[in-house]
This record gives structure tokens, C-alpha cells and sequence, in this order.
């Protein structure tokens, strides 16, 4: 049974997947001590979930923060450390990570702070990193790829808006802001659209997210435009285990349900 572990500013999303014909799935969150270090936050979090107890096998460590995308043709290795620390210098060392985005013939490069590194490593006998971002997009790059024209998808995770533009299964644009308002992820979503020439009389924007925060940037939308439509990952994955608690992020659900 495969072990995820989702580390953002704010908590940790443990969750225990196996795919059978009644699959598996555990899930918990385990709350920061922002005062803590990681290390603090990390050990806590081990003597107090289940699912972080006696973990054998690979454990994969979901990572949210920044990340830039380069053309797949494009793509060298060696340049990913340079690449990341151009577009997000930093006084920490860093460690750099990419994931390929087959659909969209594009890598994402992520990055993660180098303590955090080793000490997951210490922590665990094998580590894998993949980028939060790195399932919605894949997801997203297919969804709706046959038809024509654009498509906006928008993803509202817990510490901004992810906003995605894709003409067929082509991406145009990537990018992460730090909206805290409605009225913020407004502007950035109908200023993205207005530099790319969208006509928001046809082209449909898709809102994923925390039901509740989903519904209300949807409502928020409709002002502005008739073509809005909340993502429901019920729906979406045919009411799949993974998606009927409560708290898992789209990202992890999405990810979870790739494998």
C-alpha cells in the first residue's frame, strides 16, 4: 500500500492508497506548529498519526510551492537547478525536482528546501518527490482536449489560485498567484483571459478546489461570465473512494487516482 504525504505551509495530508477491486484508502490531517521547525513538526506528526508509524516502502512526498515550466523539447537536466534559481532565488539551498507533463509536451520544475530533503530521507527508506501541481495539470491538459478553442481551469488550493489556460491539449500558460479574496482570483483569471484574447462568451473556465471556497469563486465568477463550471470530483471520478472524505486536496485526489 503506497504511502503520500502532502507538505504545505499549513499541514500535512497523510493519506495510504491501494488500487483493488475494493480499494483501500486511509487519509488524515496533521496540523503545523508554525513556531516548530520541520523536524519538530515532522517527529510530531510520527508519534501522533497512525499512518506515519512503522512506514515501509516508498514514500511519496507531495510538494507545494513555486514552479516554472519549460518546453519539453527544450528540457535539459543539467539545467534544472540553474533554471529553478533564476526564477526563484533563494539565501537556502535548495533541492531541484521535475516532473514531465506528456500531454502538454512540457516539465515542471519544483524545488524543496535541502534540510527538508535530508530529513525525510533520514526519516524514510525511499523518498519520491512530485510537485502538487504536477497531477492537476496532467489532468487538466487531457480534460476537454477534443474539443476546440480554449479552456481556462482554475484551482483554488490552500495557499492561492492556480490558473491553467490550454487551446486543445496545447498549454499557453501556467501560473500561481496569491489570491485571498474572490475578488482577487476575479481579476488575475479575466486579466489572464483578456491578455490571451479569450472570448468569454465561448471559452469555458473550469474552478476546482475546497467545495465551499469552489462554490463561491464560482458565484463570484458568473458575474462576469456564463461559461463557469465547478469542478466535482465525485462526478468527475464516478464517486471514487478517494473522493468521498472530506479534506483531501484536488491535487492529491487527482494524483491518487492517475496511479
Amino acid at each position: 500500500m503506497s504511502l503520500y504525504l502532502r507538505i504545505s505551509e499549513h499541514d500535512f495530508c497523510i493519506a495510504k492508497y491501494e488500487l483493488r477491486e475494493e480499494p483501500i484508502f486511509h487519509f488524515a490531517q496533521h496540523k503545523l506548529r508554525p513556531q516548530a521547525s520541520f523536524t519538530i513538526n515532522l517527529h510530531e506528526a510520527e508519534e501522533t498519526q497512525p499512518l506515519l508509524q512503522n512506514v515501509k516502502g516508498t514514500v511519496n512526498v507531495v510538494v507545494c510551492g513555486p514552479t516554472t515550466l519549460v518546453p519539453l523539447a527544450e528540457f535539459q537536466e543539467e539545467d534544472c537547478a540553474e533554471l529553478y534559481g533564476l526564477c526563484f532565488p533563494s539565501d537556502k539551498k535548495v533541492c531541484v525536482f521535475y516532473d514531465i507533463i506528456q500531454a502538454a509536451n512540457a516539465v515542471l520544475l519544483f524545488g524543496l528546501d535541502k534540510m527538508i530533503c535530508d530529513k525525510l530521507r533520514e526519516s524514510f527508506d525511499d523518498v519520491r518527490f512530485i510537485s502538487a501541481q504536477t497531477a492537476v495539470l496532467r489532468h487538466f491538459s487531457v480534460k476537454g482536449a477534443s474539443q476546440s478553442g480554449k479552456r481556462i481551469f482554475l484551482y483554488k488550493n490552500d495557499t492561492g489560485l492556480d490558473i491553467a489556460v490550454f487551446e486543445e491539449n496545447r498549454l499557453l500558460l501556467s501560473n500561481s498567484y496569491p489570491a485571498h479574496t474572490n475578488s482577487d482570483i476575479a481579476y488575475y483569471t479575466f486579466n489572464v483571459a483578456r491578455n490571451l484574447g479569450v472570448d468569454l462568451n465561448e471559452t469555458p473556465i473550469y474552478v476546482a478546489g475546497d467545495t465551499a471556497e469552489r462554490n463561491e469563486v464560482v458565484e463570484e465568477l458568473k458575474h462576469f461570465s456564463s461559461e463557469i463550471f465547478a469542478i466535482n470530483p465525485a462526478g468527475e471520478f464516478n464517486r471514487h473512494i478517494v473522493t468521498q472524505q472530506e479534506g483531501v486536496p484536488y491535487d492529491l485526489q487527482t494524483l491518487l487516482l492517475e496511479m
